[in-house]
């Protein structure tokens, strides 16, 4: 006799969760429970530091960061830790040197419009200072922030030109640097020489400062992937076959949350790092408007890496246009580029994004009367 089989979404079933001692021999009766075995997994995967911000984080007095606390005046009053350093964040995990080299090499800081503006309004400050020297410097920042005050700390993070957003969220990878941080940004702040000119403000690029930012919150709603011991972090549950079994649990923003509503702790806080400085082969000079754009024929250098492209508005948003460029024999012809993407994903994670993977069914073959 042939039985009718259907196929039913693996959330439709009636799959029963492990019990706390089938979960690897250990005990989840609280939401603490669960926060301390994520850490403890953390330890286990190498990540540290990651595991480090989460139990400093339960330790911590009960603390919620405002919205944009890095917009807030000395970040709210929230504690700042300086102990990370960029090549760390360089050093362990690959989705982050790709675009902090988009930066160093394409001269993201000097091609994006809004971030030349910028520059512009922060050389020009400096320049319209009483006593002001003709030639001003500016861009200068602390190798160490460590001992810094917050007030200090706050003025160095606002001393950038432009940013570019890192965020795990979605794509699927779980690394030492995902983990403790999430989401953050790189902050870009060129550093070099300016005099005023008849046009503008004439800007000479020497290095480019990067640093990262970041708040250790909880906020809204967010999965955070399944964790189980002894080292299972992943965006799918872990399942024992047979019998169908969760040996994982899913923790999200909530369950942050909830323990601090719980227990009083749970103390947001802000995530600094100290400068990393690249030094330019050749220096970037441009005669920069206070709308940001780039007075025609005299963009007279590049920094000998992939040269400069000056972006469609800073050509056609001239009357005479490319005809205003010197057409010295010894300059290479200006040839329009389409720019590339600040940071490119798989193809992995553009279906990641579209469509979370946590929405996708798994579908398995089950008879209609089965327990």
């Amino acid at each position: 006799m042939i039985r009718r089989i259907k196929v039913v979404a693996w959330n439709r079933l009636p799959i029963p969760v492990a019990s706390s001692d089938e979960i690897e021999g250990i005990t989840l009766q609280t939401v603490g429970d669960e926060l301390e075995h994520i850490s403890y997994i953390m330890d286990n995967k190498g990540w540290d530091v990651a595991g480090e911000y989460q139990r400093r984080w339960m330790r911590a007095e009960a603390r919620t960061a405002p919205d944009e606390a890095l917009k807030q005046p000395e970040f709210d009053g929230l504690p700042i830790d300086t102990d990370r350093t960029m090549d760390w964040i360089l050093n362990n995990s690959k989705k982050t040197r790709k675009p902090y080299d988009t930066i160093t090499n394409r001269n993201y800081y000097w091609d994006d419009h809004a971030a030349r503006s910028e520059l512009y309004k922060q050389v020009n400050e400096i320049l319209e200072q009483p006593g002001a020297p003709q030639e001003a410097t500016f861009g200068e920042l602390p190798d160490d922030i460590s001992g810094m005050s917050n007030a200090e700390i706050f003025e160095y993070h606002w001393t950038h030109t432009t940013f570019i957003p890192i965020s795990y969220y979605s794509s699927g990878v779980f690394d030492a640097v995902g983990t403790a941080l999430g989401r953050f940004h790189y902050y870009i702040m060129p550093q070099g020489t300016a005099h005023k000119t008849r046009e503008g403000i004439f800007i000479s690029i020497t290095n480019v400062h990067v640093h990262a930012s970041d708040v250790y919150e909880f906020n809204g709603f967010q999965p955070l992937g399944h964790w189980g011991p002894p080292n299972h972090a992943s965006i799918f549950p872990r399942v024992a076959f047979p019998p169908l079994f969760f040996t994982s649990f899913l923790a999200s923003n909530g369950r942050f949350r909830e323990y601090r509503d719980d227990t009083g702790f749970g103390g947001d806080f802000v995530i600094v790092t100290d400068p990393k400085t690249t030094k330019l082969a050749q220096p970037l000079r441009g005669n920069v408007r206070s709308d940001g754009s780039l007075v025609p024929g005299q963009d007279l250098h590049s920094n000998g890496i992939h040269g400069l492209r000056p972006s469609r508005s800073d050509v056609f948003g001239h009357v005479a246009g490319v005809a205003d460029f010197p057409t010295r024999p010894q300059r290479q012809t200006l040839t329009w580029q389409w720019r590339r993407p600040i940071v490119t994903y798989t193809l992995r994670e553009r279906l990641q994004i579209a469509m979370p993977i946590r929405r996708f069914p798994i579908w398995v073959l089950a008879a209609p009367n089965a327990p």
